[in-house]
């Protein structure tokens, strides 16, 4: 009698397991699927704009270089 309890409590657990694993993955790809989607929307509304400022942020980077080295060239420390 007790061993066909611990076995039905077992397989209870199981399942229950079973179906907590079987919830978090569909949890988890959903959300991810909607994070998809939202990415790709702002992706396709601000693509331009996007191309915009990683276009200046690459300018103002090259120009910073630029200006450091030259400032080290010009005004030596020793």
């Amino acid at each position: 009698m007790a061993e066909q309890r611990r076995n039905d409590n077992s397989e209870y657990v199981k399942e229950q397991n079973h179906v907590y694993a079987r919830r978090m993955i569909t949890t988890i790809a959903i959300t991810l699927t909607i994070l998809a989607v939202f990415l790709v929307t702002l992706s396709l509304l601000l693509g331009s704009r996007i191309d915009q400022i990683v276009f200046s942020i690459l300018v103002n980077s090259e120009l910073n270089k630029k200006c450091i080295n030259k400032f080290l060239f010009e005004n030596p420390t020793n």
